[in-house]
């Protein structure tokens, strides 16, 4: 694929992914507000309980996903529609079997659901038959055509995955949203999103075969290429254990030990930083394709070249982030609840930020290790980390309460992620030592700290409240942390390669 069509399908795929990430942050926070205040503050506990538990189910996926989708960019490159068609069969057969994995073993936790529960829930809801209701809707994937969008993946197409999410999502948060106001039951709000997913599935089908025709479920793969694949979801599945641990365990220590009120709390700042997380997304699985399409085509040298440029961009958006989150985190959740009671500690604010900049401080190091399948080598790594945050997270829980949940997870990341993902990329893909990286990791940490305490010294200037203060707060939060950005940054060769490449586009444009 040639380099210039890889920075078209790179901005297509992030342009869209971010409209659709929009849609998700606007339309379920418009939601959330309105299951509150028409229900009550437990429904959207119980939710975020359900949704956490079936998370840990899924380990059952095992990351063939990723392993399967990984294994088609070589294919892809070569134009080899054989083996496309034959791992996209093998993809297939994985989801069903996967499917009723799932099944069962939702099934056979369903009885003790209730234990996940300290203290009161909803009386009129039956919590096994709602729990059926959101088993349904995360197996019904697994059983149709969930493995089409590997193809709009691998082809970097994912701006189509994205504008028929957004169109699905806005379909269930309007019919959600009428049958609530009209009937206020929880039932008939939550069986709407089984026909979503039933929905969406068929349209990628479509799409999918619509665009690449050629790519059919037929042949099989060799015996090799199913040993690599072997070798790759396992290493995967450790990385699942991670990944469930610090975002879904978190929900069921909470429900258990602190009851559905405080995880509904918790989950109303959480969602906060879920939709940073989202939009942060979009932008690491917009670069993933063309990064892994790299791997096959250019040199260690560029491909080096490309992670600092890749890292210094994202490091400077998280960085504003995190100034953003510091500065208007607590005045947006008083405008929005309006109910001192919901409202938690300006303390636990400062973890939550400490929480996202160190939780995405890393994060290239992902988007390599996910590009050039190093599931394998990084194995152990979510699996010692995982252990190392459940057993603090259980521990500091029943000390500190709800601050624990997030300290554990900065240790652990600290600890065990960021030093063993660093470890991995540069002695098996980049081949140098880290020690550049991580000096500049740091300096990036320090000018983030220092823009964070200028910002927020000069934010607090104004602290009447209402919404005439919140827009003077982010307007000062959008022109400050970016000038000192600007100012510290500016001699950075990573800076100057991107000012040169925009100046350089803008030319040739003209």
């Amino acid at each position: 694929m040639e380099k210039s069509s890889r920075t078209k399908n790179s901005v297509r795929n992030i342009l869209w992914g971010l409209v659709n990430r929009i849609i998700g942050i606007i339309m379920p926070f418009f939601m959330r507000t309105l299951l509150i205040r028409l229900l009550g503050i437990q429904y959207a506990g119980l939710g975020n309980l359900f949704s956490s538990v079936l998370g840990v189910l899924s380990l059952a996926e095992l990351g063939i996903g990723s392993a399967l989708t990984f294994s088609m960019y070589a294919p892809a490159a070569n134009n080899d529609i054989k083996m496309l068609s034959a791992l996209l069969n093998f993809y297939k057969h994985c989801y069903r079997i996967i499917g009723i994995i799932l099944l069962m073993v939702g099934l056979t936790f369903m009885p003790f659901i209730q234990f996940l529960i300290k203290g009161q829930y909803p009386s009129d809801l039956n919590l096994y038959l709602l729990y059926g209701i959101y088993l349904f809707n995360t197996v019904i994937s697994y059983f149709m055509f969930a493995y089409k969008g590997a193809v709009l993946s691998v082809y970097q197409r994912k701006d189509v995955q994205s504008n028929i999410g957004s169109i699905w999502q806005i379909i269930q948060y309007m019919a959600q949203a009428m049958l609530l106001i009209a009937f206020r039951n929880y039932y008939i709000y939550m069986i709407v999103s089984p026909f979503i997913s039933i929905g969406s599935n068929i349209m990628t089908a479509y799409y999918a075969d619509k665009l690449f025709p050629q790519i059919t479920c037929t042949g099989t793969i060799d015996s090799k290429s199913k040993a690599e694949i072997t070798k790759k979801v396992k290493g995967m599945f450790f990385q699942k254990i991670g990944s469930v641990v610090l975002n879904s365990a978190d929900n069921i220590v909470i429900s258990t030990f602190l009851g559905l009120s405080v995880l509904a709390l918790y989950n109303n700042y959480y969602m906060i930083i879920s939709s940073l997380f989202g939009i942060l997304a979009v932008i690491m699985n917009a670069i993933i394709p063309s990064v892994g399409n790299a791997i096959n085509t250019k040199s260690l040298d560029e491909n080096y070249d490309d992670f600092k440029k890749f890292n210094f961009i994202y490091i400077w958006i998280i960085s504003w982030f995190s100034v953003c989150l510091l500065c208007l985190y607590q005045p947006f959740m008083i405008l929005w609840l309006r109910n001192e009671e919901l409202v938690l500690s300006d303390q636990i604010i400062f973890i939550f930020v400490a929480y996202f900049f160190i939780y995405k401080w890393m994060d290239m190091n992902y988007v390599y290790q996910e590009a050039a399948g190093l599931w394998w080598e990084n194995r152990y790594v979510p699996l010692i980390a995982a252990m190392l945050n459940l057993l603090i997270n259980v521990f500091l829980v029943q000390v500190i309460g709800l601050s624990g949940i997030l300290i554990s997870t900065i240790i652990s990341i600290l600890l065990v992620y960021d030093i063993g993902y660093i470890r991995i990329i540069f002695r098996f893909f980049l081949k140098r030592s880290p020690r550049e990286y991580i000096r500049r990791q740091f300096y990036y940490a320090i000018v983030a700290v220092l823009s964070m305490i200028i910002t927020y010294n000069i934010c607090n200037w104004f602290d009447r409240g209402g919404y005439i203060e919140f827009f003077w707060k982010g307007i000062l939060c959008i022109v400050i942390p970016n000038s000192i950005f600007a100012v510290f940054y500016h001699r950075l060769p990573e800076f100057k390669k991107i000012v040169y490449q925009y100046l350089k586009i803008s030319t040739l444009k003209k």
